[in-house]
């Protein structure tokens, strides 16, 4: 992101060309294409994601009704504590490529939104002529949310070394 943000032009779109033959006009996946993913897969895989996702979110908002916030007076005047508040936003990155991780998609997208995140992201790479592999949408987005986003992409590495090696 760091190396994106200082560039003329980000290198997202380059890299994906190159290393996925990937360079769609949005990165983004519209409604659509979401709904395309998900109808294409059989029954008994969505429910199987459903049944997962389910275990997950019980046990994530379980752990979430266990966290309690703390003030404590140690002396007058003074009051230690610290409080539990979910971030605003996060990006979640899904692997999928040969070997998808569909409990990477469950224990980060199903946990963000137990925990209260407002604004979830979640990026995995394209699959073949796809923008994702069906399963993998399907885990990402199988939640109740459609404030969500989901992305197509790779990550890019974070040690410099790689991006260099990137550029030749």
């Amino acid at each position: 992101m760091r190396m994106s943000r200082h560039a003329a032009r980000p290198p997202f779109r380059e890299y994906s060309q190159k290393f996925d033959d990937w360079s769609p006009a949005s990165f983004r996946l519209s409604a659509g294409q979401i709904e395309e993913c998900v109808h294409s897969l059989p029954s008994r895989t969505l429910e199987d994601i459903k049944f997962a996702q389910t275990q997950i979110r019980n046990f994530a908002l379980a752990q979430r009704a266990a966290l309690k916030d703390v003030e404590v007076q140690t002396l007058p005047g003074v009051v230690l504590g610290h409080k539990n508040l979910p971030v605003s936003s996060v990006g979640c990155y899904v692997p999928g490529g040969r070997y998808p991780m569909v409990a990477s998609a469950h224990m980060s997208v199903v946990t963000a939104k137990a925990a209260g995140v407002k604004r979830i992201i979640a990026a995995a790479p394209p699959f073949g002529a796809s923008p994702i592999r069906p399963s993998l949408q399907q885990c990402i987005w199988g939640e109740p949310m459609r404030f969500m986003h989901s992305v197509v992409c790779r990550p890019l590495p974070p040690w410099p070394s790689a991006r260099r090696a990137l550029r030749r």
